[in-house]
């Protein structure tokens, strides 16, 4: 990096438009690691351009700062670890700008051009792109019969209340659709093709790993505030009726609170959100009980952090919760 970039980058820092501006710096080509004569009397030409090894760097505009992603051989001369395709990093920089790649394609040749070959492009964050500074994340289960609604299939069986768990999740991510780059995070994690149908274009979707409700919940946070999200708010599917104003109030409270929830009827949350992780919210708590609200709010006491409260919604778990609810919405 020359004086004159480094300059820039520090100026537009000490202004505070960095994060609204992308830098890309790189050249017209890499160059060969080594020197080239190819005229007939063995005259050094120099170094020839070289298109299979070179680098460029990002910064602002949603970048994290201080990554190096990618490796080369001791000479530079091939890519050995995490090598990135130009489509790949095309469908990068467009993300950045607020642009879905897919939608950026001409035809040519009887096909679409260029081809959406990266996964992580459409479906995961990138390790060099951070999360958005106001961020929510949704828990969602694979729609399997006999994994979903399990308290419902005692009454309505595994099928019909697979259907309604479907028909809920489609209900509040329809009334969510709005919002950008929003992060699914789905159990198990062998059934992203499940999730698939749900993902909006702007959205990602990632597994929760394994572990309890407790230990999926802290890595959720944890791993949102490591890709420098400052607001992130946590969500299930089991209440359809949250709506992009409860998500906005979240983000608002979490600007002068630590915590933010939203209180079940049924003794839980159907919202938690943080403006910095922290772990013991979510150990020892006696998930799936009537207790987990109470339980976290000891917490929250204990470690003294400063808590906004949000509406009271009720979920859909039961016979009556989900007869209940067709006749709200006139099933």
């Amino acid at each position: 990096m020359d004086k004159p970039v480094a300059a820039l980058i520090r100026d537009l820092r000490q202004r505070g438009l960095l994060e609204d501006t992308l830098i890309v710096w790189g050249g017209e080509f890499g160059r060969t690691p080594f020197r080239e004569g190819r005229t007939a009397s063995g005259k050094i030409l120099g170094r020839d351009h070289y298109p299979d090894c070179f680098s460029l760097f990002l910064a602002g505009g949603g970048v994290k700062h201080g990554i190096a992603y990618g490796e080369t051989d001791e000479l530079g001369f091939s890519v050995t670890k995490d090598k990135v395709h130009v489509h790949d990093l095309q469908a990068t920089i467009l993300h950045l700008l607020g642009f879905d790649h897919e939608k950026l394609t001409y035809r040519l040749q009887g096909r679409d051009f260029p081809p959406h070959r990266c996964s992580w492009a459409r479906r995961q964050r990138h390790p060099l792109v951070k999360c958005p500074r106001d961020h929510l994340i949704i828990f969602l289960k694979a729609p399997w019969p006999g994994r979903v609604k399990t308290r419902l299939a005692r009454a309505i069986g595994a099928e019909a209340a697979c259907a309604a768990y479907r028909r809920l999740v489609d209900i509040l991510l329809g009334g969510l659709a709005a919002l950008s780059e929003v992060e699914l995070r789905f159990t198990p994690d062998d059934a992203p093709a499940e999730i698939e149908p749900w993902r909006e274009p702007s959205w990602i979707a990632n597994p929760q790993g394994e572990g309890d409700l407790g230990q999926r919940l802290g890595r959720a946070f944890s791993e949102a505030f490591a890709s420098g999200a400052q607001r992130v708010v946590v969500i299930g599917s089991d209440c359809p009726t949250v709506t992009i104003e409860d998500i906005s109030a979240a983000w608002a409270g979490l600007r002068h609170h630590d915590l933010v929830l939203g209180p079940a009827r049924d003794g839980g949350y159907w919202l938690i959100g943080l403006s910095k992780p922290q772990p013991a919210l979510f150990t020892n708590i006696s998930w799936s009980s009537e207790k987990v609200l109470q339980e976290t709010l000891h917490r929250a006491q204990v470690a003294s952090l400063s808590t906004k409260m949000l509406r009271e919604l009720g979920d859909i778990d039961t016979e009556a919760d989900w007869f209940c609810f067709l006749n709200g919405v006139g099933a």
